[in-house]
């Protein structure tokens, strides 16, 4: 988990150098989104890949956040099916979905980061008390371990740690993008804390009993586990249009331009259109957490590892080192 969260970082950066240098190159193409660095340094080819992960990885954060929350309805109102859940909130999500700035958005952005903080501290808190001291703990546990759901768990981590689709947008709408690097480390080292700490507590507490999402082994009759699934479920309703933003930036620039007749119209259109795509999937995935790990290991792997690391390695190549290249090549194959 450490591992995974230093090396996004890491790859976020040497983007952050490929964008840099790119724009002093040429600074008459006006680069400023991943798709336009990768086509300049890859041509059309790595314009193409790049764009389909970024929709791939994007559209399924968005999904996966449908299927949390209609888990979570269907566990507190079993009245309704996880499915029939999600086809309830869905008019929710069209609306919040129709606003068109990142920076608008950012407000929401912030309370759902507090609830979802809150969230961890609870789990952890609620799962510390059923964590069995060292000297009575069932290290047996430990031995069936099945290290064949690796692949499975590398896929979890990398989709928890990417966010690389969003960077570049995030660093344009802060008052002071020179401190994005800063920002970026400091919550990376946060991140990995966090996720070490609450997946660490949350398995020895529950062991070969811990559900895909942890909320579910929280006492459903108490009042605060009420409270902060409402909270998670409204903070991932309100992040849903943010995790959409680059897909729809892609598809509005794809199919449409500004001479285009309707032009609002049709891209309010587009983004129905792609919302209940998302939901036709999140209503017929059957298990959450391989759906996690598919987007990690093919779409945020290529996303986060492998392409930011093959830009860099083509730009400079005639500059680096070779234990340099060697260290790019560990992480081509990592």
């Amino acid at each position: 988990m450490v591992l995974v969260g230093l090396i996004s970082s890491f790859c976020i950066h040497l983007l952050f150098v490929v964008k840099n240098t790119l724009i002093k190159l040429y600074p008459e193409k006006g680069i400023s989104t991943f798709g336009e660095i990768s086509q300049t340094v890859l041509g059309r080819v790595g314009n193409i890949l790049t764009i389909a992960c970024i929709i791939f990885t994007q559209s399924g954060f968005a999904t996966a956040y449908l299927i949390f929350i209609g888990t979570n309805l269907a566990s507190m109102f079993p009245i309704l099916k996880m499915q029939e859940w999600i086809l309830v909130i869905t008019p929710l999500a069209m609306l919040i979905s129709m606003i068109r700035r990142l920076k608008w958005l950012a407000p929401f952005g912030g309370l759902s980061n507090l609830i979802i903080f809150i969230t961890v501290g609870v789990v952890i808190w609620y799962s510390s008390q059923y964590v069995i001291p060292f000297d009575h703990y069932d290290w047996e546990f430990v031995n069936r371990v099945d290290y064949k759901t690796l692949p499975l768990f590398f896929g979890i981590a990398v989709y928890a740690f990417e966010g690389i689709g969003l960077v570049i947008d995030v660093e344009k709408s802060m008052q002071k993008p020179q401190y994005f690097g800063h920002v970026l480390w400091f919550t990376t080292i946060l991140l990995i804390f966090v996720f070490a700490g609450l997946g660490s507590v949350g398995y020895f507490a529950f062991q070969d009993q811990t559900n895909n999402i942890i909320l579910l082994n929280l006492p459903q009759d108490k009042i605060y586990t009420k409270i902060i699934v409402w909270g998670m479920m409204f903070a991932l309703l309100m992040t849903y249009p943010v995790q959409m933003f680059p897909v729809f930036g892609i598809l509005k620039n794809t199919f449409f331009n500004i001479n285009t007749a309707y032009l609002e119209l049709k891209r309010t259109l587009l983004r129905i259109g792609v919302i209940i795509i998302t939901v036709a999937l999140a209503c017929s995935i059957p298990h959450f957490g391989l759906f996690l790990s598919l987007i990690g290991s093919v779409g945020c792997s290529s996303l986060a590892f492998m392409i930011p690391t093959i830009l860099y390695m083509k730009l400079f190549w005639a500059d680096l080192h070779f234990i340099k290249i060697v260290g790019l090549c560990v992480i081509l194959v990592f």
